[in-house]
């Protein structure tokens, strides 16, 4: 249930969002090529951080809707936080955010 839910929250906000030079170099490809691999290591790193931050919970005591719901929240802000870190690496390195 976790797993599903981070992987909806990835593909619904980066489906969404096309990345364009933001210095006015013209930078090609090849460039946001390796921004854009640097900058997912950089949130699989971070979502890992919050997925530990979230395993020190410990267990869920409550029914078992209870935990499901838990998990999947869970799951969602882990992914929102591994978004987020992405999206920063990237403006730091100039490319700028745009919605379809």
């Amino acid at each position: 249930m976790k797993r599903i839910a981070v992987l909806l929250a990835i593909l619904l906000v980066g489906c969404a969002t096309v990345w364009r030079d933001g210095t006015g170099g013209g930078r090609d490809q090849s460039q946001f090529s390796m921004d854009d691999g640097a900058c997912r290591l950089t949130a699989q790193d971070y979502g890992n951080q919050q997925q530990g931050l979230v395993n020190q919970q410990g267990p869920c005591y409550g029914t078992n809707k209870q935990c499901g719901w838990a998990a999947a929240l869970n799951g969602v802000s882990v992914g929102q936080a591994s978004q987020n870190a992405y999206g920063a690496c990237m403006q730091s390195r100039g490319w700028m955010q745009t919605r379809r």
